[in-house]
């Protein structure tokens, strides 16, 4: 009897060491392998994250650096109305990059409506120019990528081997333009008193206390020009005065202009007023 429960006690004891031995063969072997399913899974999550973030830092308005760049050193709208890029900018917005149907707002200086639609590069993590949209006429009927590089979008197209740049702005055209051609604190020749031409269009020279810079010639008024109004509200260029204006230097020189809106020839006063940047 003795030997009958020791022979059970040892077979009982073989069989615990041998599912012991299993578990440790379990444990040290490869650690467990996430399904193909759950792979696609995490790497998609990641992937509309990445779109998400470069949704939000593309996000706004953005104009050729070309034509921002030689306006800020020349101070002539008019010598560089002429933009070598395809538009003059564009505006996106991240709710739209995210929806099924993106799209890249472009704009001349006469006018918006330039659209073309893009689509995702799951690869290239960027946005692409969508051409298989037949049924809409793309403004820009190349292929293209956007880019994002920090306060710069770059614009390049593959089967030309160019590349555009274009700048992100915080506010309007018209808001950046002033910012970078009038805006400041200057003298009247012989006057102690500050004129200040604000970026917002604000100013308070003769009886003036608003103004706009032109960017779209044309109606006879072929020459960097100067709209004054009477209200702090700008309004058309009919209801206000026009004036001609050059920078030499610090020198911010003004011409009177008699605009005639009939005919649109319009005769310049001679007579120059000279403001002195401080």
């Amino acid at each position: 009897m003795k030997t009958l429960i020791s022979k059970l006690f040892v077979a009982s004891n073989l069989v615990l060491l041998l599912l012991l031995a299993s578990c440790q063969n379990q444990h040290s072997g490869q650690p467990h392998q996430p399904s193909e399913a759950y792979r696609d899974e995490t790497r998609d999550t990641l992937l509309f994250q990445k779109k998400i973030d470069l949704a939000t830092q593309m996000q706004g308005k953005w104009v050729s650096d070309d034509y921002l760049s030689k306006i800020a050193r020349s101070k002539s709208i008019y010598a560089h109305r002429k933009y070598s890029t395809q538009l003059l900018g564009f505006d996106l917005y991240k709710e739209n990059l995210l929806s099924n149907e993106p799209y890249m707002a472009g704009f001349t200086e006469v006018e918006g409506g330039y659209r073309n639609y893009l689509e995702f590069d799951r690869n290239k993590t960027c946005f692409l120019n969508d051409l298989n949209k037949h049924n809409v006429f793309p403004s820009i009927p190349k292929t293209f990528d956007l880019v994002f590089n920090n306060q710069t979008i770059e614009m390049h197209f593959p089967i030309e081997r160019i590349t555009e740049y274009y700048r992100k702005i915080d506010a309007s055209l018209e808001t950046e333009l002033r910012k970078l051609v009038t805006a400041g604190s200057y003298l009247a020749e012989g006057d102690s008193m500050p004129i200040v031409f604000t970026k917002e269009g604000q100013v308070n020279f003769l009886d003036f206390s608003s103004f706009k810079l032109v960017s779209n010639f044309g109606e006879g008024v072929e020459f960097d020009a100067i709209v004054f109004f009477n209200s702090p509200n700008p309004g058309h260029w009919y209801k206000g005065t026009l004036y001609k204006y050059e920078f030499q230097g610090r020198k911010l020189i003004l011409h009177k202009i008699i605009a005639d809106w009939a005919t649109y020839l319009h005769d310049i006063v001679p007579e120059e007023i000279v403001l002195v940047k401080q």
